[in-house]
């Protein structure tokens, strides 16, 4: 073997010690770096691939999924048919940041006769209103109105926490052809809004809803006061103090 061959093997040995050396201070003094799809509890999760590091929320053994309280369906002029549901999320510390929901109209054959898919969210232990309108149908068409909610993307509350929001000088007004429900919506979370509704649910004097309507604001931001109002076409039946406004936005 000659003498260069010699310096080459030698050279190479002494690199490959030198390689080794360095990954081991390398492996010695770095933090590892979790692995949230490798069905273990690395150092800084806070469960299997899930929590902190890792995208995915974990989620508690005893997670209860969003629950349908109630769905009306009424008729306040001919031909439409207004829907309004209440739901609950009864995990106090967990929000659905997003899921997937669907109001079936069931005709008095028993079929469904219309669908209206959407993706909803609700916030940790929140009790909310969800609406949806259908026109060309009506109560007499309709026998009921399903509500399903389903694949819910979850989060923690405290990372997804309902905006705060008050209602001033509330006024609701009726004449022969409308119901009008003004106000000022006062923004105090810390965060802008792209969209805030505010939803009216229209009551008898037993607090029965009779009608729906709703108004949208764009680009509400931090602090801000802004007037609204909410138009119903005239119905009997109603009474103005029992009218119910409820705020509903997404945080971004």
């Amino acid at each position: 073997m000659n003498r260069t061959a010699k310096q080459l093997i030698y050279g190479g040995f002494y690199l490959a010690i030198l390689t080794a050396f360095f990954m081991l201070v390398y492996l010695t003094v770095s933090e590892p770096v979790p692995g949230c799809l490798n069905g273990k509890q690395d150092e800084a999760e806070e469960g299997v691939d899930c929590g902190d590091v890792c995208s995915s929320v974990c989620l508690p053994v005893n997670l209860r999924p969003v629950a349908v309280q109630s769905v009306l369906g009424f008729s306040a002029t001919p031909g439409t048919l207004q829907v309004l549901a209440k739901v609950q999320n009864p995990n106090t510390t967990l929000a659905a940041r997003t899921f997937d929901y669907r109001f079936d109209l069931i005709g008095r054959d028993g079929k469904i006769a219309a669908s209206s898919p959407g993706t909803g969210f609700i916030y940790a232990g929140e009790v909310k209103y969800m609406v949806a309108f259908a026109d060309d149908h009506d109560t007499k068409d309709i026998a009921r109105v399903d509500l399903k909610v389903q694949n819910p993307v979850w989060e923690k509350g405290e990372r997804f926490a309902k905006p705060r929001f008050d209602i001033q000088d509330r006024r609701v007004e009726a004449s022969e052809t409308t119901i009008t429900i003004t106000g000022r919506l006062v923004h105090r979370d810390t965060v802008d809004m792209p969209k805030v509704t505010v939803i009216a649910i229209l009551q008898s004097a037993g607090g029965r809803p009779l009608g729906i309507s709703q108004t949208e604001l764009d680009n509400v931001v931090t602090g801000e006061v802004r007037p609204f109002a909410v138009v119903h076409p005239a119905i009997g039946g109603v009474d103005p103090s029992k009218t119910e406004l409820v705020v509903s936005a997404r945080r971004p």
